[in-house]
């Protein structure tokens, strides 16, 4: 059985696969948001709204995250921010 680490109170189910790199877990949740948590502690670094549920799975090279939305844009994030480099 799973031990419980953390839970984020959030609206909406978590149906994407988080992506970790150096201390963050990075995911998109069926609330519209896109979160960033610190992976030992939980705490969140930040989080972004978007227009619809995010249910893909974010993917991070060179400190961008890199995930789509249901909302029909992909988004390219600083990793440290949350910042939008680019959404199409």
């Amino acid at each position: 059985m799973a031990t419980k680490i953390m839970e984020l109170p959030n609206g909406g189910a978590i149906f994407s696969s988080p992506a970790i790199a150096k201390d963050n877990v990075v995911f998109g949740s069926g609330d519209g948001s896109i979160y960033c948590l610190h992976v030992k502690t939980g705490k969140l670094k930040w989080k972004i709204q978007t227009g619809a549920s995010v249910l893909g799975s974010p993917l991070i090279s060179n400190d961008t995250v890199f995930i789509g939305g249901s909302d029909h844009t992909f988004s390219a994030l600083d990793l440290k921010t949350g910042s939008r480099y680019l959404e199409i």
